[in-house]
């Protein structure tokens, strides 16, 4: 046989089994949480660690190319064959200065190119540029997948070279005395 169970009233502010000086408390089973708030922490910490590590090697990377765009420069700044005129050293030069970048890099995607002395409207911006791009983050998620391009350059102008220095000389000579032998000993430094 089943009994039958009173209900008792309860009366305004006075909730079953309490006293109205007693907060009522619920019980949840919180056996997880800390679990999950260091599976939070955790992850958000090994997001900023490959930020960090990827922006470090982007600048690694970035330092690497500059260096290699640094020594074409002076490859091009510095080589003379001695002939007589600026554009085949230039051109040689040019060849020497691309064989000097890709020796430092290997067999990679970095682009480089030429300012060459007469074909840029100022000659002060004589030298080499290197461009290559590169992702900020890892993947979609971490930094984006957004591409950067990244410019190296190397303005470290480019001196006359020996045949054209002589030129210019022999061609001062030959105006104040009228002529100019082919040997010419009177040499101005960078003409």
């Amino acid at each position: 046989m089943m009994e039958h169970q009173s209900m008792i009233p309860i009366s305004k502010g006075e909730i079953q089994g309490f006293s109205p000086r007693q907060t009522p408390t619920l019980k949840i089973d919180s056996s997880g949480q800390s679990t999950i708030e260091f599976l939070t922490t955790f992850a958000f910490a090994i997001f900023i660690l490959f930020l960090y590590v990827k922006a470090a090697l982007n600048i690694t990377n970035g330092y690497f190319i500059h260096f290699a765009t640094y020594q074409a420069s002076r490859v091009f700044l510095t080589f003379d064959n001695g002939a007589d005129t600026p554009e085949s050293t230039d051109n040689l030069a040019k060849a020497r200065a691309e064989e000097t970048f890709r020796s430092i890099l290997g067999d990679s995607d970095v682009e480089i190119e030429f300012n060459m002395p007469g074909e840029v409207g100022n000659s002060v911006f004589v030298g080499a540029i290197g461009s290559f791009q590169e992702r900020f983050g890892i993947g979609n998620f971490v930094g984006g997948s957004k591409m950067i391009n990244f410019v190296s350059e190397s303005f470290l102008g480019r001196e006359p070279p020996v045949g054209e220095c002589a030129r210019r000389v022999c061609n001062a000579i030959s105006k104040i005395i009228g002529q100019c032998n082919s040997n010419v000993t009177l040499f101005d430094n960078g003409c």
